[in-house]
């Protein structure tokens, strides 16, 4: 099991401390092929709804990409194919994100 001492953030047992436990990566948007909605995959019991964001080839092993993806697992290494990650986000956040994505037109590959 976990502890309740497991669960407080090592920032503090506030609730605005738990903002500051919170690591920050930066990727640029120059290094992004495309940005996909998967609406039509769901997840959890709140029907989650996704996005696909797919690296530029030559960005693969960029160290702004590599720190992103080493965070989320620590055992990950290079893919032959595209890279990519999927964002899942409630399905709000999903409409407001598919409507910025439509219009900055991000959907299609990048040059």
């Amino acid at each position: 099991g976990i502890s309740l001492g497991e669960l407080i953030p090592s920032s503090g047992q506030r609730l605005k401390d738990a903002d500051r436990s919170l690591l920050k990566f930066t990727v640029p948007l120059s290094y992004i092929f495309e940005m996909k909605p998967e609406g039509y995959k769901r997840f959890g019991s709140d029907n989650k709804k996704s996005f696909r964001l797919t690296v530029n080839p030559q960005f693969a092993t960029s160290s702004e990409w590599t720190n992103l993806r080493l965070a989320l697992n620590p055992d990950w290494k290079p893919s032959a194919d595209r890279e990519s990650i999927r964002v899942a986000m409630l399905p709000v956040y999903f409409d407001l994100w598919n409507l910025v994505i439509k219009e900055c037109q991000m959907a299609k590959p990048q040059e």
